[in-house]
């Protein structure tokens, strides 16, 4: 089981306020060890990739249902960053870049986990915290949620396109989850590499256009423009920021409400 697990990581399971824990699980699992799923080899495979201190964040499923490899809950987790501008996104990819994909459980319909894996966690927190660095904790799914001190915990419901939540278009559905675009924020924040969770991020430009005009049509009138770039739209960020606004050049044409409409537009493109 701790073949492939990092030293440091190894070093926390067998800490004096975590072996406990870990003996009771371990004395549990005994019971069925040949029909474990997954199997024992591969129950501790999140922490063979990185140890302790590459860690920049910590996603939290159910059990071992939502695998972070091949499945419809993970089908639902791509929808989510493709709708925010993650393209081509894989799951395989995050580990690498210091993503801990963790379950709740570690094994399928086995709850005995919790106390380990919540002792793991917060133990996990608590050692960056005294390296002054706050790791962000996200919890997808009731059972997912841990109580989880002095860290940034952010929870949303559980990505399975059989959850009640997902399978109407509102607010709550997974498709609208901001978890990944709040990590790449504090990691900004912080100083740090945000993370690649879809290789690259597609540019999105939002942009804001208006035309007015006093005097439509008339000989006197005074056309305007105006256009907005804002920073934000839809909890994305846009790769074009400003604004501009002016009046319509008089000329030959007489300025009209369209033709403010049709410069802003112009000039915003």
């Amino acid at each position: 089981m701790f073949t492939n697990v990092k030293p440091k990581w190894k070093s926390l399971f067998f800490h004096k306020d975590v072996k406990p824990e870990l003996i009771k699980v371990l004395e549990k699992l005994e019971k069925d060890v040949d029909s474990l799923s997954p199997p024992l080899e591969l129950i501790f495979a999140a922490f063979t990739y990185f140890d302790i201190d590459d860690l920049k964040v910590i996603i939290i499923g159910q059990d071992p249902a939502l695998d972070f490899s091949n499945s419809k809950s993970l089908q639902n987790i791509y929808k989510c960053l493709e709708y925010h501008g993650y393209q081509n996104p894989n799951a395989l990819d995050w580990p690498k870049q210091g993503v801990l994909l963790l379950n709740r459980y570690l094994t399928t319909s086995h709850k005995f986990w919790d106390k380990f894996t919540n002792i793991i966690v917060q133990k996990t927190v608590n050692y960056h915290n005294r390296k002054n660095r706050n790791i962000p904790v996200l919890m997808w799914g009731e059972q997912a949620k841990m109580d989880i001190k002095n860290t940034n915990a952010l929870y949303w419901g559980h990505p399975s396109p059989a959850a009640n939540h997902n399978q109407v278009d509102g607010p709550k559905n997974f498709k609208y989850c901001n978890h990944f675009t709040k990590v790449n924020d504090l990691m900004k924040k912080w100083g740090e590499p945000i993370i690649e969770w879809g290789g690259s991020v597609a540019s999105q430009i939002v942009v804001f256009t208006d035309g007015g005009c006093t005097g439509n049509g008339k000989a006197h009138a005074i056309a305007s423009y105006a256009f907005y770039f804002p920073d934000r739209f839809l909890d994305k960020s846009n790769a074009i920021t400003g604004s501009e606004n002016g009046k319509v050049p008089k000329g030959k044409i007489t300025p009209s409400n369209n033709r403010g409409e049709l410069l802003a537009i112009i000039l915003a493109l």
